[in-house]
């Protein structure tokens, strides 16, 4: 038996600078033990695996090289793509929902190639004691407290003092993993703002999903704009984000956020297509 597959770049426009999504079409169900042995295989941030659904225009599951979780960015994003292009979903929609562990999300088709995922609702939370072993872990000190923002997959979120800072050191795998364990977060997500201009860079860590580092991480940088809400530090409008300088990708996000919601956007396009044998 054999599965239609795709392997798509997402948020960049270079088809090896982005982050990598593999996609398969379901027309049955697959055993949950043989997903993660594909995801494992495949060996990407993510695997997703599209079929019919009776709640949304097609439904999502999602899984890392550890097991399956119930939301994540540039997935969602391939997953729409991947959905149109197999039938799924019906062309020239729009708007469409998605049915994924985290119930139903939107998502939205601005452009032939572009493609945006409106985060599910966040629940913030402030923390004071990973403060310091954060700082540490990244060398410069940090300008607020973390955040631990919840939407689906559960982000401790921090600000450093510049681009230039953000880029100086890697912080070690076991470590994030230990202080991502001790504050009930999946990752770390870090970032700083440019000098001028309503753009900032980011670093995503999630070693406890077997990712020491994702290229680009759509639900990362809508924790990010959770936080900027949450702060204070933006109440609405855009502002472009950039990830993956450190891995040697290039990936770029539009991000808008305000009361309403977050969204996150950027380019999906087809860099391998064809079949899954032996499964």
């Amino acid at each position: 038996m054999s599965y239609p597959f795709l392997q798509l770049n997402v948020f960049s426009t270079d088809p090896l600078a982005g982050n990598p999504v593999a996609l398969v079409k379901l027309d049955q169900p697959m055993p949950y033990q043989r997903m993660l042995a594909l995801a494992s295989w495949t060996n990407l941030s993510e695997t997703a695996f599209v079929s019919p659904s009776l709640k949304g225009d097609y439904q999502l599951r999602i899984f890392t090289p550890k097991g399956e979780i119930p939301f994540a960015g540039h997935p969602s994003l391939g997953g729409l793509y991947a959905a149109l292009a197999w039938g799924l979903a019906p062309p020239n929609q729009g708007r469409y929902l998605q049915e994924c562990g985290q119930g139903l999300v939107e998502l939205r088709n601005p452009g032939l190639s572009r493609f945006g995922v409106q985060m599910p609702k966040t629940q913030v939370t402030p923390l004071s004691e990973p403060r310091q072993r954060l700082s540490a872990l990244l060398l410069p000190p940090l300008d607020a407290p973390p955040l631990l923002v919840n939407l689906g997959p559960k982000w401790l979120v921090a600000q450093v003092q510049s681009v230039e800072l953000l880029y100086q050191k890697t912080p070690d795998p076991s470590e994030i993993k230990a202080l991502s364990l001790e504050s009930g977060a999946d990752g770390v997500t870090v970032f700083a703002w440019e000098e001028e201009g309503r753009k900032l860079h980011l670093r995503s860590y999630a070693p406890l999903a077997g990712i020491v580092e994702d290229p680009v991480c759509g639900s990362g940088n809508g924790a990010v704009a959770a936080y900027l809400l949450e702060r204070g530090f933006l109440r609405s409008g855009s502002y472009l984000a950039f990830q993956g300088q450190a891995l040697g990708r290039s990936g770029e996000i539009e991000v808008e956020a305000g009361p309403e919601g977050i969204w996150v956007t950027g380019q999906v396009q087809p860099v391998v297509e064809g079949s899954l044998w032996g499964l």
